[in-house]
């Protein structure tokens, strides 16, 4: 038995029974007895319990960065001191943050007109004391989730 049967019988698996009996109603002869050497029935079956599984769209399986508990602080700043921060951070959740936000697109736009007009030596200062404030278990949470 080949890899096409099985997901053959995976998608068939997917229909309602009606269905299911309407397609193997249209094998022919041949078809039916190699369906049955190959013992369809049964694996039919078992692919019935799998049906869940077979449409369950890959984006939904795929896992969006978890957004830190210290954000719920964060959101509440100034759109220019969020803007810096994240800019400063580079963080793996900082866009699943930004469309949290209501000023989400404000902040987009300042990080990209007003954050880089600031002199690095600030930015980078504002960025360490907003480290400072924030615990090393924290800390960990923000880089690595």
């Amino acid at each position: 038995m080949n890899h096409e049967f099985k997901k053959l019988l995976l998608k068939i698996a997917v229909l309602p029974k009606k269905d299911q009996r309407w397609i193997l109603s249209q094998l022919t002869a041949q078809q039916q007895k190699q369906f049955e050497q190959n013992q369809g029935n049964e694996l039919l079956h078992k692919a019935q319990h799998f049906r869940s599984l077979a449409h369950i769209p890959l984006k939904e399986v795929v896992t969006k960065p978890q957004i830190p508990s210290l954000c719920d602080a964060l959101k509440h700043q100034d759109s220019l001191y969020i803007a810096i921060i994240l800019e400063q951070g580079q963080f793996n959740w900082q866009k699943e943050f930004i469309t949290l936000l209501d000023n989400g697109d404000e902040i987009h736009e300042l990080m990209d007109t007003q954050v880089t007009k600031i002199k690095p030596d600030t930015k980078l200062s504002l960025f360490r004391q907003w480290q400072i404030e924030h615990s090393f278990d924290e800390q960990l949470v923000m880089h690595y989730g």
